[in-house]
């Protein structure tokens, strides 16, 4: 098994195990082994970075830039939709990390195209997260949504739209004589 082979395995488990744990499988020990799923997901990343050369690395695509300047606005006005009048860093930081995870992933020559998929899919979420939130929310705990789209956006949607992106853009290099 090559080094980026385990690095995408160490990522995976930690993603299963991270689901798993959210669920509440093992009840009330989920909350502290939740921790332990995230740090494994880091490390899985770390050993797939290792895997990259710097001559593999490369500006990021312009529309992924022009997507992280769209959705730094769209955090920028919901933060400031605040009922508070102190605007939280913290969760504007954690709102963008899944774009900082797509703006990573376009600086890599194999996953530069791919990563617009990845971002366009957050922006998608987010913007579905606004209106349901902000335009036209069904429930009083609505807003609980601006708390898990980051996740599930960071875990499921930049990573997998990314994914299917390469691999169909691969998929014709495959067969190729």
């Amino acid at each position: 098994m090559t080094r980026s082979n385990k690095g995408l395995t160490v990522v995976a488990s930690g993603v299963g195990l991270f689901s798993l744990l959210v669920s509440g499988v093992l009840g009330g020990i989920s909350i502290f082994v939740a921790p332990v799923a995230l740090l494994v997901c880091i490390v899985g990343i770390g050993i797939l970075l290792s895997t990259q050369s710097l001559n593999s690395m490369t500006v990021p695509h312009l529309w992924v830039l022009v997507a992280v300047a769209v959705a730094v606005a769209l955090h920028w006005y919901i933060g400031s939709q605040a009922e508070s009048a102190e605007f939280s860093f913290w969760f504007f930081a954690w709102a963008l990390s899944p774009y900082v995870m797509a703006l990573l992933l376009s600086c890599f020559r194999a996953t530069r195209v791919a990563a617009v998929a990845g971002v366009a899919a957050a922006l998608c979420v987010d913007a579905l997260t606004f209106h349901s939130v902000f335009i036209r929310p069904t429930s009083s705990t609505a807003s609980l949504a601006l708390l898990f789209a980051p996740l599930w956006n960071l875990l499921i949607f930049v990573p997998g739209a990314t994914w299917l992106a390469w691999k169909l853009s691969n998929r014709g290099r495959a067969h190729a004589p």
